[in-house]
Order: C-alpha cells, then sequence, then structure tokens
C-alpha cells in the first residue's frame, strides 16, 4: 500500500470513529474530544523546555506535557495567593515577593 492509500485509510478511520461517536454518544462526545486550543511560544522558551524534557528523569516526554504542567502549577499558586491575600479590585500581593499584581 502506498502513502496516499494509507493516509485515505488513516482519514477514513478518523471519520468512522467520529460518525460512531455521534451516533453512540450524541455530537457533545464528538465537540469534548476536541477541546484544545494551540499557544504560540518563542523559540528560545522551546528551546529551553526542549532541553528540560531531555533529563527523563524530571518525568516530561514532550513540550506540550510540560507546559500543561507549568501552567497548571502556575493557576494553582494565584489560586493560592488570591485566597490568603484578596483586595476588593481583584489584585492582590504575592506574599513571597511582596509585589502587588493586578
Amino acid at each position: 500500500m502506498d502513502t496516499y492509500n494509507f493516509l485515505k485509510v488513516i482519514r477514513d478511520v478518523y471519520r468512522n470513529l467520529f460518525k460512531q461517536l455521534r451516533y453512540t454518544y450524541g455530537m457533545n462526545a464528538v465537540k469534548s474530544v476536541r477541546q484544545y486550543v494551540g499557544v504560540s511560544l518563542p523559540k528560545e522558551l522551546v528551546s529551553e523546555i526542549e532541553s528540560v524534557i531531555k533529563n527523563k528523569k524530571l518525568g516530561y516526554t514532550t513540550v506540550a506535557e510540560f507546559v500543561k504542567d507549568a501552567v497548571r502549577r502556575r493557576l494553582e499558586e494565584i489560586e493560592k495567593m488570591q485566597k490568603t491575600r484578596n483586595y476588593e479590585d481583584g489584585s492582590f500581593i504575592d506574599a513571597d515577593s511582596d509585589v502587588e499584581v493586578f
């Protein structure tokens, strides 16, 4: 089988999978499968991340995995800071650095 026909088979499998999902679980199941967005990062930052994930001991295997974890951790930090020092205008102070964030 040549590459063109192989890709056609893959496309057909993909289409059939989504048809089956729609049939079995409704349209919401198909939408939930596609709930990702792209994010652009500077090349230098991606290079730094790639050098970090080369160290297999840290547990990261892809840039996307690293970024998801980093964003999740930062959101947890912000939530924690907001709970400890919350202000009426929505700003808060990072207790570690005493820098006001808006």
